[in-house]
This record gives C-alpha cells, sequence and structure tokens, in this order.
C-alpha cells in the first residue's frame, strides 16, 4: 500500500514516539516537582520566638544562620507590662520554641497555649544567681531553688559573664529542639563566650575608676551589671514596677542619698520615672538613663547595649568627681 510503513519502520517509529513522550512527561514531573517545593515551608529551618531585644541578640549570636529569631516586644516597651496581641499569638504558634526570662520578668509568655516554652533564668548556674533588691531583699539563694524563685533577680542579662555561663544549657536546649543543628550551636556559641570575656575585660578597664562609687536604682533592672563592676548600690526606689513609693518612702530615700553618698539614680527609658525625678530635685543627685533592653540605635546588638550603657555611666560619674 501506498503511504504506508513497512513493519519494521513502524516499530522503529512507534518505539521513537514512546520514548519522547516518556522524557516529556519526566520532564514535566520535575517542573511541577521544584514548583511544589518552592511552594512548601522549609520546615527544615527552626524558628524560635523570644520576649526582649537583648534575649534575641543573645540567641542570634547561639543559632546564625541556622534558625530564625522573631522578637515580640517593640523598643522602648517593658516586660514587665507588657500586653499580648493577637499577633503574638500567631507567631507563637508558627514557632518552633519560645524563650523568655522568668516569671518575675515576661509571665504572660506562659499564657501561649500549646507552646514549647524554655525559661532562660533556668539555665543560669545557680551561682551566678543574684536575689532581688529592695523591700525583696534576702540572702543568696539555695542552689536548689533558683529560677522559680520570687526571691530572684530576674535581669541576668546585664552581666556579660552570667551570659556566658547560661550558654551551655542554652546549648544543650537548642540541641534537643533541633538535633541536626546541635553542631552549629555549639560552634556558635564557644565563639560567642569568647566575645563575652573580650566585652567584659574591656568594660572592666574602662569602668576601673568607678569602682565604689554608690548609685541608687529608680527599678531593680541593673543589679548584676553593678555589682560586676564594683558599682556600690545604695537601694532601688520602686522595688515592684508600675507601683510608685509612697511619701513617706520618697523621703527615706531622700535621706537614704545623704547618708550613703549617692553619686547618681540610674532610671530606664521603658519605665516611668516620676519618683526618680522627685528624688533629683530634692536632692541635686543627677539622673542617669541607661537602657538595659535596645532595640533602637546605637542599642542593637548584645555588644553595643553593654558598652553603650559603660560609656554613658562613665561620661557622668567622672563628671561628677
Amino acid at each position: 500500500m501506498s503511504g504506508m510503513l513497512p513493519p519494521s519502520l513502524w516499530m522503529v517509529s512507534a518505539k521513537h514516539v514512546r520514548k519522547v513522550s516518556d522524557m516529556k512527561s519526566i520532564a514535566i514531573y520535575l517542573i511541577l516537582v521544584v514548583s511544589l517545593v518552592r511552594t512548601l515551608p522549609l520546615h527544615a529551618e527552626p524558628a524560635y520566638m523570644t520576649s526582649i531585644h537583648p534575649f534575641a541578640t543573645i540567641l542570634q549570636q547561639v543559632v546564625g544562620e541556622r534558625a530564625t529569631v522573631h522578637r515580640l516586644l517593640p523598643p522602648g516597651t517593658s516586660p514587665h507590662t507588657y500586653e499580648l496581641r493577637p499577633s503574638d499569638l500567631r507567631f507563637a504558634e508558627s514557632s518552633t520554641a519560645v524563650f523568655y526570662g522568668s516569671p518575675q520578668l515576661d509571665e504572660w509568655v506562659a499564657r501561649f497555649p500549646t507552646v514549647e516554652r524554655y525559661e532562660l533564668l533556668e539555665m543560669v548556674p545557680p551561682d551566678a544567681l543574684l536575689p532581688l533588691l529592695g523591700d525583696h531583699h534576702h540572702d543568696a539563694p539555695d542552689a536548689h531553688q533558683h529560677a522559680f524563685s520570687d526571691d530572684i533577680d530576674p535581669h541576668f542579662w546585664t552581666d556579660p559573664l552570667t551570659v556566658k555561663a547560661m550558654l551551655p544549657q542554652l546549648v544543650a536546649t537548642l540541641c534537643e529542639i533541633d538535633p541536626p543543628g546541635c553542631g552549629t550551636y555549639t560552634v556558635n556559641a564557644g565563639k560567642f563566650a569568647a566575645e563575652l570575656d573580650s566585652l567584659h575585660h574591656e568594660i572592666a578597664r574602662q569602668l576601673a575608676p568607678l569602682k565604689g562609687q554608690t548609685v541608687i536604682m529608680s527599678h531593680p533592672f541593673f543589679h548584676y551589671f553593678l555589682v560586676r563592676y564594683g558599682i556600690k548600690i545604695a537601694g532601688v526606689i520602686e522595688t515592684i514596677p508600675g507601683k510608685e513609693s509612697t511619701p513617706r518612702e520618697i523621703q527615706r530615700i531622700i535621706k537614704l542619698c545623704a547618708q550613703e553618698h549617692v553619686r547618681a539614680i540610674l532610671s530606664q527609658p521603658q519605665t516611668p520615672d516620676r519618683v526618680a525625678a522627685v528624688v533629683s530635685e530634692a536632692t541635686g543627685i543627677p539622673i542617669i538613663e541607661i537602657d538595659p533592653i535596645g532595640g533602637v540605635p546605637g542599642y542593637q546588638t548584645y555588644a553595643e547595649i553593654m558598652r553603650t550603657n559603660a560609656q554613658t555611666l562613665l561620661h557622668i560619674l567622672q563628671d561628677e568627681q
């Protein structure tokens, strides 16, 4: 028949068509797979959430590029008085884990439902912890009662060496959450620990002229830093954030300032300092604003927060000598 292929050629053509068809199918399949992978969330990358900026900077130093870190509180907000927003709950639900300070600092994190929560204060060795000052002051805590005690000062991050002491347990926790990232966390923590040592020695040299001078705090927020660098604390104006001192207490503080030769009143931008202003006006003692939380220009990295606060203290207290 004219126009018809011989049987042998027809078989060859049929095989060729099948091969071409198979290659097209494979190509289409691969395109679909690549498109699907691009649209899927990358579950291999952990996402950690925390409350305040210093915790976010510490976590980011340890996790590096292995994970993302989201901070809840905007700059200028106090963790003691923060109120949760619906968007916070959404972030929490999409996070691998949530890290917070302690019930004394940011207890509202405990309201997150069905989220893995880890308390950073529990990771600090007991011998590195300090008791709360003011009306809460007691003797140093026992080793077995540190993380959940109301008598423990939760502002541990204001001392570089206390942060360093926390790193081994932080790494162990991250390794438990994300075993494949354990090597990364261990290496990064080692580098960060060395940076914290250098930062400590730098600040210690810088603040050596201030050793033995006395200050008073508007709130108990900088205890660890002051103890580490040998600056005496005469007392605290408001031991509970948001609860102002009575007139009788203010008079007691004014008298204390004279008795203890207080050189400065330390306040922080995240909490009101009306009473601190009253004491300053009555005594002539200057107010030094110290930012323990940061997240604003000049206070971005952990080292920047510590260095800037140290320089602020040095500048004003040396001028007062």
